[in-house]
């Protein structure tokens, strides 16, 4: 399938309450900020690269266009729509901003699978990723009325989307390490991350 024209999002200046509310984008693993690390491989895949922060603008940097979050208070779903919103383009991966291991490689991959679906949907053994998967722009308005209806659960909004789902088997060669989609959200998430070296 041939690979669209896309955009990477990045999602930054969460409060990471887990973490005794550091942004975790900042966190230095193997030697830099899991920002910088997202932020090269973004780069290396696509021209159009984003930052959604909050209101506070933490987390945001200088290097590449920062968005703020049009929905204060309403958690990664206010983000997200954010991010789609905002996008220039119609197809974009959103990546949280706790994900070290993320490569540029699987972000080309997955905005290439978007087709039919408005939502491409990662799943590893711990669950499903709506905050690392593709989005089209069509996506937006479900995930708007959800929010509007006072959802907050970016799990429970994505149900209304026409979604493919792409499990370990389907990017098996994205993941050679097993690491691909660790998300750091306690210190013992973060510990875990720093013994995982390549």
């Amino acid at each position: 399938m041939t690979e669209p024209i896309f955009t990477v999002a990045l999602l930054v200046g969460g409060r990471g309450r887990r973490l005794g509310g550091v942004d975790k984008s900042t966190l230095i693993v193997d030697g830099r900020t899991i920002l910088a690390r997202q932020l090269q491989e973004a780069r290396a895949v696509t021209p159009q690269v984003i930052a959604v922060a909050s209101a506070a603008g933490s987390g945001t940097t200088s290097d590449i266009p920062t968005v703020i979050d049009h929905f204060p208070g309403a958690g990664p779903l206010g983000a997200l729509i954010t991010a789609i919103l905002d996008s220039p383009t119609d197809v974009t991966v959103v990546v949280a901003g706790d994900m070290p291991y993320v490569t540029g490689p699987f972000l080309a991959w997955l905005a290439g699978q978007c087709g039919e679906s408005n939502l491409v949907l990662p799943r590893d053994a711990g669950g499903y990723h709506p905050l690392c998967a593709a989005y089209h722009r069509t996506a937006a308005p479900a995930l708007q009325q959800a929010l509007d209806s006072g959802e907050r659960r970016v799990q429970t909004a994505v149900r209304a989307l026409r979604t493919l789902v792409v499990g370990p088997e389907d990017y098996a060669a994205f993941d050679p390490e097993g690491r691909l989609l660790l998300n750091v959200n306690t210190p013992e998430d973060y510990h875990s991350a720093l013994d995982r070296h390549p």
